[in-house]
Order: C-alpha cells, then sequence, then structure tokens
C-alpha cells in the first residue's frame, strides 16, 4: 500500500478510474472534482461543480457528476466544459452505475427513486423510473431499507429482492454502503455484500440461486464489493478499513490490507489496465485516497493450490494440447465436406468466456479460456438500431409534460399526471386567434400524436389493452355544428404518425398502411407503405412520409422518402410527385425533424443539427448547421418552420437538452440562413453565399408567381443584391489580379448592361485584355439574343399562317372596333331573344331567325368619314373610303378609283383621303402613282429590304451551316438547332467571329438608301393645310 494522500475536505468521498486508467478521478465535499494523471501527480486539475459533489463516474471520454443541486451534471474529458444534464433529482444523488457500452446510466438518490436514462440518440433521452425502496438509496439498487433489488429492464418490474442488513432513515447514518456489483465480463453472477452475516454471497442472474458464499474473519461490518474488470478476482472493503483481494477460482484470499486509520472506505476501484497496472485505488470517509499495487500477487501456498486447481480443472483437456491441424480448422470455422474432402468455410465458432458451476458444494467456478486464434478472427456484425417512428415538432411521449407538437400554426401540449395518459388534458393555443380560438380537450382516450394545421387538428394514439387505435379530428372549418369526428382502426393496428393537409388527413399504421381521410370524416385511400414508417408531414396537397429502405451499416440509417399529391376535387386523386428515394443524413446520424417550409419546399433536420432543403428530386442543399449558433456542446436547437424568402430559420434553444420545457414557456428565436460553405469570414464567401442565396430566392419567387403568388419586392430584392454581388466578385477578383475568376463572374451576369459596367471597370483599372474579352462576351450575348428574338418571331408567324382563319381579309382581321363578339349559336329562349334585342341597340342586328348574332361591321357605317364625292358608296364602282382611326395604318398610300365605263374624266379623277394629323398635302409636282386596285396583296406591310435591319453576325454564320446542323441533329428542332448553332458559334476563333461582324457591318451599309437628301421637316403651315377642305 502506497502512503495516502489529501485530496478533498471530510466527508463523503469518490472516486473511479478513466477508461484507458491513466486518470483518477475523485469528488467529495468541497464541491470539486479532481482529475489526478496518476497517483503520484501532486497538481490535480481542479474544477468545481456547486457546494458538494456525492458521486462520480466516468463513460466514453465523459465524466458524470452528481452535485448539491440534485442534478446528474456531465462534464466531457479533457477539457472539462460541461456537456448538459442528464437527469434531475429531489435528493442526493448516492450512486451512478452504467451498463457494458455505455448506453444507459442508472443513478440512485435520496428521495428513494432510481432512473435509468437511455443516452443512445435514437432513444431521445428516454427516461425509466423505479420506485418501491423505502429508504434512501444506496446503491443501483440496495437502499437503506435493509434490502437489495434486482429490476427488469423491459417490463420495469421487480424480479428478485433479499435482504442485506439493518436499515436507516438516512444515507449518512447507513451502517454499510451496501455496494453491489455484476461480474463484468458475461455479467452472469452478482456479488452482494451481507452486512449482517459479514459474507459475500455470489448469486447466478437467471436463477437468482446463490452459487458461492466468502467467508473470511476479516470480514467484519462489509460495505462494498468490486469485480475486477478480467471477472477473475473480486475486492472486498469493510466500514473498519479493510480490504480483501479473492482469487474467485480458489475463494481464498490472496491479499489484505488495512486503513493506517482504520477509518470506513467509501468507494474502491480496479484499474481497467490490469495488463500492466494491477492495482485499486481507494478513498475514505475522511477525503483522502490511496493506492494499492501488485494486489494480484499471492504467497506460495495460494499460488500452489491455484496451480493444482488450474491442473485439475485442465485435466480433461489434455488432447487439446497437441498440436492438431483439424481443431485448428474447426476452431477457426472450416470443416472438412465429406463428398469432395474440400474445406469449407461455416463462420468461426463462438468461444467466449463463461464461469460454468463446477461444484455447487465445493462452490467453486472455473473458466475456460477462448481461442486466442479465434477470438482475433471472429468478427461479429452489430446491425443498426433501427430509428423508433416520430412526430415532427414533439417532444418524447415518456415526459409528463411534453409538446405534442409546436409548428406555424400554434402549440398542442399535453400535461399527465402519475404517467397516466387518460387522467391527462391536452391544451391547443394558435399563434394566430382569427384561425381558431384556444381549446382545451380531456386526454381520455390516451392519444400521444396530433397533428395541426388551419384546417383540422388531428389526434391518435396506441391501443389500450385489448383495444383499438382511435383517431379523432377536429374540423374547424365545418359549418354544419360538428366538427369532430371518430374512427376505429382495424384491431392489431396501432397509429404510428399523423399528417395533416388542406383538405385531408393522414396516418400511418403498424401494418405499413398509409391511410387518408378528407377533413370531414371521409375515408379516401389505402396504400402500402415501402418499409416501417418513421414520420410524416403535410403542407397543402403535398404529404411527405419518411420510412426505413433498409438495414443500415455501422450505425448508419438508411432511410427512404416519398412526396405523394393529394387531389381534394377526386377521391381517387393522389400521384407521386416524387418517386421513392433515399433521404440523406449526416454521418451516424437520424431524422429529427421533416417538414415544409412557408413557400412549401420540402425541408428536414438530423440529430446532428444540419438544416437541409430539397432544391428538387433527389437533391438536396445544406441551409443552415445549428450547431454552429450554440455554446454549449449539450445546446440544441428545436426546430419550429423556416422562411426561404425571408431567410430566417425558426426555432428554440434547448440548453442542456434536445427538447424545450413546456413551463416556463421558451422564447422562439430567429436564426439567419447561413450555408456552410468553407472560409465563411472571408469577403469572398459572404459574396458568393449572397450570390447563392439571391440566385435560390429569384429561382422561388419565379416558381411562386407561376402559382399565384405576389412575390414582386422579394424577386426584386433578391435581383438587386444577385447584380450588387455580381458586381463585387468581378471588382474582387479584378483588384485580386484574377482575371480568369473575373471572366467567369462574367459569365453568370444576366444582361448586356452588367457587362457593359464590367468593361467599363476593366478599362478603368487598365486590364486591357479582360476588357476585350468581355466585349466580345457582351457582343455574343447580343448575338444569342437576337437570334432567340429571330426564332420566336419566325415561329409566331408560322402558327398564325397555319391558322384556320388565315385566309380572311386584312379588314375582317382587323375589326377591333366591332361591337359583338363572333359568330355566337343561341337557342330559341326568351332570356337570349332579349339579349338579342338589348345587342341589336348597340348596332349588331340579329339574323337567321334570331337564332344567330353576327359582327355587322362590313355594314356600319361611319358617321365621321369624311365623303370624297357625289357618288353614293353603295354603287358598283365606288370604293368605301377610310373608316375611324383605319387612316394612321396606310398614312402615305394614294389610291385611285378604277372604273369600268369609258369615261375619261370619272377615270383621271383622283381619290383624296382623310389626311394624317402630320400628313403633308400633296403639291402639284408631284407625280401620282399609277392606278391599281386595293387587294390584300397590295396592303402587305412587310418591310422592303431597305427598311429590314442588317442581319447579326450569328444569323450569317447560321444561314450558312444551318443545313449542315439539320444533317448532323435531325433530331432537333428549329430552337434546338439555334441553341446548338450558338454554342458552335462561341467555339469559333476570334478571327472568324470578327469575319462574319464584317459581313454584316458592309450588308447593312448596302442596304442603307441614300441619305444624302437631307429630310426636311414640314412647316406648322404645311400641316395644317393637309386640312383644308
Amino acid at each position: 500500500m502506497k502512503r495516502m494522500k489529501f485530496a478533498h475536505v471530510e466527508g463523503h468521498t469518490d472516486l473511479t478510474y478513466s477508461e484507458d486508467g491513466s486518470n483518477i478521478l475523485t469528488c467529495g465535499a468541497d464541491g470539486d472534482y479532481r482529475v489526478w494523471k496518476g497517483y503520484e501527480d501532486d497538481d490535480p486539475e481542479c474544477i468545481r461543480v456547486g457546494d458538494e459533489a456525492t458521486a462520480i463516474a466516468f463513460k466514453n471520454e465523459k465524466i458524470f457528476v452528481g452535485t448539491d443541486m440534485h442534478v446528474l451534471q456531465i462534464f466531457s474529458h479533457p477539457d472539462n466544459q460541461t456537456d448538459g444534464i442528464v437527469t434531475r433529482f429531489t435528493s442526493t444523488i448516492t450512486h451512478i452505475s452504467f451498463n457494458k457500452d455505455g448506453s444507459k446510466v442508472a443513478a440512485g438518490s435520496g428521495d428513494m427513486t432510481i432512473k435509468v436514462k437511455d443516452l443512445a440518440p435514437s432513444s431521445k433521452g428516454k427516461e425509466v423510473v423505479f420506485t418501491g425502496h423505502a429508504a434512501p438509496i444506496l446503491s443501483a439498487s440496495s437502499s437503506c431499507d435493509g434490502t437489495v433489488r434486482v429490476w427488469c429492464l423491459t417490463t420495469n418490474e421487480q424480479v428478485q429482492s433479499w435482504q442485506w442488513g439493518p436499515k436507516s432513515n438516512d444515507f449518512s447514518n447507513s451502517p454499510s454502503l451496501c455496494r453491489i456489483h455484476f461480474e463484468p465480463t458475461t455479467g452472469r453472477f452478482l456479488a452482494v455484500p451481507f452486512y449482517q452475516s459479514s459474507t459475500v454471497k455470489i448469486l447466478e442472474r437467471k436463477s437468482w440461486k446463490e452459487v458461492a458464499e466468502l467467508a473470511d474473519h476479516r470480514l467484519k461490518e462489509i460495505s462494498i464489493c468490486c469485480w475486477s474488470t478480467c471477472g477473475k478476482f473480486l475486492a472486498t472493503a469493510s466500514k473498519a478499513g479493510d480490504i480483501l483481494i479473492w482469487d474467485m477460482q480458489s475463494k481464498a484470499v490472496i491479499n489484505a490490507y488495512q486503513h493506517e486509520k482504520k477509518t470506513q472506505i467509501c468507494n474502491l476501484a480496479w484499474n481497467p489496465a490490469m495488463n500492466t497496472n494491477k492495482e485499486i485505488a481507494f478513498c475514505d470517509c475522511r477525503g483522502h485516497i490511496g493506492l494499492l499495487d501488485n494486489v494480484t500477487s499471492s504467497d506460495g501456498k495460494t499460488q500452489q493450490n491455484t496451480k493444482s486447481l488450474n491442473s485439475v480443472t485442465c485435466a480433461g483437456d489434455d488432447d487439446d494440447a497437441e498440436i492438431s491441424i483439424s481443431q485448428i480448422k474447426k476452431d477457426t470455422g472450416f470443416i472438412i465436406d465429406e463428398e469432395n474432402g474440400k474445406d469449407v468455410f461455416t463462420g468461426v465458432r463462438p468461444s467466449p468466456v463463461e464461469f460454468d458451476v463446477l461444484d455447487d458444494v465445493a462452490s467453486k467456478i472455473s473458466s475456460r479460456p477462448s481461442s486466442p486464434l479465434a477470438s482475433n478472427s471472429r468478427r461479429r456484425y452489430a446491425p443498426s438500431k433501427k430509428q423508433e417512428p416520430f412526430q415532427p415538432g414533439s417532444s418524447p411521449d415518456h415526459l409528463l409534460h411534453r409538446y405534442m407538437v409546436w409548428n406555424n400554426i400554434g402549440i398542442v401540449r399535453c400535461f399527465g399526471e402519475d404517467g397516466d395518459l387518460t387522467t391527462s388534458n391536452i391544451e391547443v393555443e394558435f399563434h394566430d386567434t382569427s384561425v381558431h380560438h384556444g381549446l382545451h380537450i380531456p386526454n381520455t382516450l390516451g392519444h400521444t400524436m396530433a397533428a395541426l394545421s388551419a384546417q383540422s387538428l388531428f389526434l391518435a394514439g396506441p391501443a389500450v389493452e385489448d383495444g383499438s387505435s382511435k383517431l379523432v379530428c377536429v374540423n374547424f372549418a365545418a359549418w354544419d355544428g360538428h366538427k369532430e369526428w371518430t374512427t376505429t382502426l382495424p384491431l392489431g393496428e396501432d397509429a404510428l404518425a399523423l399528417a395533416v393537409g388542406d383538405s385531408w388527413v393522414a396516418v400511418a399504421t403498424s401494418r405499413r398502411l398509409l391511410r387518408l381521410f378528407s377533413n370531414s370524416g371521409l375515408q379516401r385511400a389505402v396504400i402500402s407503405l415501402p418499409g416501417p414508417i418513421i414520420c410524416l408531414a403535410g403542407h397543402g396537397p403535398k404529404l411527405f412520409m419518411a420510412y426505413h429502405a433498409g438495414m443500415g451499416l455501422d450505425e448508419e440509417q438508411s432511410i427512404g422518402y416519398a412526396l405523394l399529391n393529394i387531389d381534394k376535387k377526386s377521391p381517387i386523386g393522389y400521384e407521386w410527385l416524387a418517386n421513392p428515394q433515399l433521404l440523406p443524413l449526416g454521418p451516424e446520424c437520424e431524422l429529427s425533424w421533416a417538414g415544409f417550409s412557408d413557400e412549401g419546399t420540402l425541408s428536414t433536420m438530423d440529430s446532428s443539427g444540419l438544416l437541409q432543403v430539397q432544391l428538387r428530386p433527389g437533391m438536396w442543399m445544406p441551409l443552415l448547421d445549428t450547431r454552429q449558433n450554440v455554446k454549449g456542446k449539450s445546446d440544441h436547437y428545436f426546430l419550429i418552420g423556416l422562411s426561404e424568402l425571408e431567410k430566417c430559420v425558426r426555432c428554440v434553444l434547448c440548453k442542456g437538452a434536445r427538447y424545450p420545457p413546456t413551463l416556463p414557456r421558451p422564447n422562439m428565436a430567429l436564426l439567419d440562413v447561413k450555408l456552410p460553405l468553407c472560409d465563411i469570414t472571408n469577403e469572398k464567401t459572404q459574396l458568393e453565399e449572397a450570390l447563392i442565396q439571391s440566385s435560390l430566392q429569384m429561382q422561388l419567387a419565379g416558381t411562386l408567381d407561376q402559382i399565384g403568388f405576389d412575390v414582386d419586392d422579394p424577386r426584386d430584392k433578391a435581383d438587386r443584391l444577385s447584380k450588387e454581388s455580381l458586381m463585387k466578385m468581378f471588382a474582387l477578383a479584378c483588384q485580386a489580379e484574377r482575371e480568369v475568376r473575373a471572366v467567369e463572374v462574367a459569365e453568370w451576369m444576366p444582361s448586356e448592361q452588367l457587362l457593359q459596367l464590367a468593361v467599363k471597370y476593366a478599362t478603368r483599372a487598365r486590364k486591357r485584355q479582360l476588357a476585350n474579352r468581355l466585349t466580345s462576351m457582351a457582343e455574343q450575348l447580343v448575338s444569342e439574343r437576337e437570334a432567340e428574338e429571330a426564332l420566336l418571331l419566325e415561329s409566331t408567324r408560322t402558327s398564325f399562317l397555319s391558322a384556320p382563319n388565315a385566309s380572311h381579309t386584312l379588314d375582317e382581321d382587323r375589326d377591333m372596333f366591332a361591337s359583338t363578339p363572333p359568330i355566337l349559336e343561341v337557342e330559341d329562349n326568351p332570356i337570349l331573344q332579349a339579349k338579342q334585342r338589348k345587342s341589336s341597340i348597340a348596332g349588331a342586328a340579329p339574323t337567321d331567325g334570331g337564332k344567330t348574332i353576327r359582327p355587322m361591321s362590313q355594314n356600319r357605317k361611319n358617321p365621321f368619314a369624311k365623303k370624297t364625292s357625289n357618288t353614293d358608296d353603295s354603287s358598283p364602282g365606288a370604293t368605301p373610303s377610310p373608316r375611324g382611326l383605319a387612316v394612321f395604318d396606310q398614312p402615305k398610300v394614294t389610291q385611285t378609283k378604277t372604273v369600268t365605263g369609258p369615261s375619261k374624266e370619272n377615270a383621271k379623277t383622283k381619290m383624296t383621303k382623310q389626311p394624317t394629323l402630320f400628313g403633308m398635302k400633296k403639291t402639284a409636282k408631284e407625280v401620282a402613282p399609277p392606278a391599281q386596285e386595293m387587294t390584300p396583296e397590295s396592303q402587305d406591310s412587310s418591310p422592303t429590304p431597305a427598311q429590314q435591319p442588317p442581319k447579326s453576325g450569328f444569323m450569317l454564320w447560321l444561314e450558312q451551316n444551318k443545313a449542315q446542323l439539320k444533317v448532323d441533329n435531325p433530331e432537333c428542332n428549329e430552337a434546338e438547332l439555334v441553341r446548338l448553332g450558338a454554342q458552335k458559334f462561341k467555339t469559333l476563333s476570334e478571327e472568324e467571329r470578327q469575319k462574319y461582324t464584317r459581313k454584316r457591318k458592309s450588308s447593312g451599309d448596302a442596304e442603307q438608301p441614300d441619305e444624302t437628301v437631307k429630310k426636311t421637316r414640314p412647316t406648322l403651315a404645311e400641316r395644317l393645310s393637309t386640312f383644308e377642305a
């Protein structure tokens, strides 16, 4: 035994080892816990946790400490930072224990309760409370009531109990700590110190029968039992300060130690590194710690007895001592096929370490070590634990006070008592009271799930005893006085997930069925699910479902999802918007929230706090990492909703937990959307993020505009931000002498105006090469735009000429002033006849016996038309004068009236037209054009070659190569050919493009009319003279 040293002030002290055995951790009545880097460390790390620390444990690089605040607190190792709170009690925490893999922690308290908390992320912090002890807890599970009890974690019921010693009323007054301990390798045996008999009894786990009893004259007022990590040794400590080390094969004491001051031992712990350090650390009630080294070495007599016992135990294995090839193959999983004599691999035969009771009378325990080759070569596959179904926006259902749902519409809370759901109450509160007033519903049916929308509230719960699961829906839009309806699922089918939409409600059941109902209670569909359901979410007509698509590997989850569109106008109006696909998740993460944004975009968040949105089916984009906004490692954000146009995420900060408390209600926080880009503090990255976000906003605004939403302001802001970001990125690239990067930024500029600004900036920055490239890009952009406009014009013209009314006259097509619609067939009835009479007053007389209304534009007379001669308009040779505003269509056309008679005077008579507002009066020097008949062909308004604009260089190139493009791409239409041509035109060299540009300029100059003769603007007197009679 090494010399004892001071650790804490006088009082109850506790200690443990780190998992690698390099550190000793202690806590005491001074409110500190200390980390000793070995026993010889004289300057340990000291961390203040409160006024008193009563229990300490170490598991999975985390330190668990019970404080005077009655909380079990977590600290990280080795930085010793607060990492959350496991659970709370109403009295002092007396003992902490873990299962083998550290997924569950058990803690006992002076309030006579034991709490077992599941630390696995998939369990969502599930907690089980064991009550039954009638006095404060000493260890898990022994109590001051003098009993030791064994509990079943599956059924939460007591399995066995024994009376170990006298009763007491407080932890500090107990004559013994009664620290019981399971054998660590297999957990098959339980060691219990019996205070009254001063013995240690070994109990077998399955039958709970006593298989051995350890007794020694030095065992007086025994208090603590502790197995070694290998399971071959047992250490016991008494209230008088005696420590005995037992060899569990021989049931003999191999070493005995006594406290130098015979002070009560509070706790002892084996060093986990048994191969190198066979030592035990212990502490007493005065705050001192000590160390026992080489505790497994024994005297010669004990070694001889142990050796003889081992020889007897292994006497039946003499044949195995020989080298046998067949035995090696058998141990490693290979057997010989008797038919062909070949070795066949069948899997490694497990050879676990077992404790066999050889003789109940002698109470001897022997062990057979496993084959080293077998233990090294066998690797058992451990399947990942499947995520349990959950309701987005809710807290776990094992809590008494919990959120059933918290979303953008409102909050649904459940307040229970003593774990009985039938005595709980449900409160519904709406963020906007105009949607509906608050509700208070007695939870007599034991509902555990809720889904809330502006139209309905949907409740469901598991089946109770032999009954069936019931669904209850409250339809807020019901106007007949019957808002609530109830339905019952078939026997043996439980509701697992709920969702609501604008006109429907959905429930996923344990039989892998999706049942759809209308808001009024009509059954719409029953759809089979492709896997076990995880959650549902709804928004408008969309229904999202997440399910297990398979078994994940290495603690991963394989989750699939599908998106369904539900049409309220048809009983079977549903279709897949997105076929079943895999949902992206972080490494070793689970799905923690799923829903839709305010704009209807599908969004999810995993257990690591990463929020993602779906850009298109099968493509997801991370939008925000919420872990970057928390300070503590155990802090998390509880997601409520998000808005893409406002670029914010609504959530609640949970300190030291994953779910918010119900009372007091926490405040909602708004987090700005921040893409997880690299070097986020860099100015370049911030501009890139602004560009990506604004581009996504513009794309979303375009989609919403097609649906009918007013998104002009957000779209304008996003467009402005996009252009500003592009120009700033271009300037930043120029300043950094990154001209290639500047050209890439310029390629993203959507208009010629931005390119012109970029050219000006590059010119001022004296970057001529960059300016030349940008100029070429601007010309190319203009050429592509002109080509698209020409193609659009050509397609419009072709569709007009191919229309059925293309043969109509020009006057019929331009009859914009007809007061009646085209031909309208009506039946003989009083209503339509009255309508015809009313129309006839406006100048549209019915024909064909009053059954048909035809436009009368051809027979109407314009009372404002100017008469040119005394000849009646109805005469055969008369040409009708222009009517109304038709004079502005052809202001400079001079028409002659053609007659069939021989009169020369009539033939020479010129037909005058109504003068235009800015037209010039004809002089005598003007020569009249030859007489011609006004026909639709003569009124063709197509521009002359002199009026046509010159073709672009790209159009000239396209005319020359269009035939070859059609041969190379016969399946493409005109629009696709133009796009392909534009791409190929871009690949041409600068000289070739300039050649077509020069052709364009030369052809434009040739087609321009002679402008040497300067046009004189008419004077005011000349313009007014046109109105003379």
